[in-house]
């Protein structure tokens, strides 16, 4: 499934990038899909809740997972979890800010997280707008949530977004695969809870 919505090598360039991440602590995955990244950060967690709005997803994801004995699958939607206040040390969002309400999902991210918790983002880059449209209607076909939609963010729209819901950015970057000829890429954001 990742293949299709980011193409065949902009996977790989996006888990080596995830897996770069230490010490990752209590983690809340939002948009885990059909487990992609999940088992990627299981390797620096203390524990994962992975969580996916879409039952089917959530379906696969948890035959998937089986056997992980520090990761638990739920169905959550990330605009409003039901989770604890600051009850998790790394709040990760995987290829879906694109698709809902940015902010309230990001003020919800900040409630979750402990005081200077890590937000881990991952989402089509701006390369081309095209680029991004076709990855988000891949994204809505493959999840069976219907026609496509969603927000183009630039590196500097999403930054604005990120910061205006108290976050400190720590870093932000755009992958690529050198062989994708479809000009379709990803921005990796990590910040930091104020």
């Amino acid at each position: 499934v990742v293949d299709y919505i980011y193409g065949k090598n902009l996977h790989s360039v996006m888990a080596s990038r995830l897996s770069a991440e230490k010490g990752l602590g209590k983690v809340a995955e939002f948009g885990c899909g059909t487990a992609y990244f999940t088992p990627i950060l299981a390797r620096e967690a203390e524990s994962v809740l992975a969580t996916d709005y879409a039952e089917g997803m959530v379906r696969v994801a948890d035959e998937r997972l089986k056997g992980m004995k520090n990761v638990s699958v739920a169905k959550v939607d990330c605009l409003k979890t039901g989770l604890p206040d600051e009850s998790f040390d790394t709040a990760f969002l995987g290829g879906v800010i694109h698709l809902i309400d940015a902010p309230t999902a990001l003020k919800e991210m900040h409630r979750i997280l402990k005081p200077g918790g890590t937000l881990l983002i991952i989402l089509p880059s701006g390369l081309s707008p095209l680029g991004t449209l076709r990855s988000i209607y891949r994204y809505l076909k493959t999840a069976g949530l219907g026609a496509p939609g969603g927000k183009l963010y630039s590196e500097g729209s999403l930054r604005a977004t990120i910061e205006k819901a108290n976050f400190q950015i720590a870093s932000i970057e755009i992958l690529a695969s050198p062989d994708d000829k479809r000009n379709m890429g990803a921005i990796y954001v990590k910040a930091t809870k104020k």
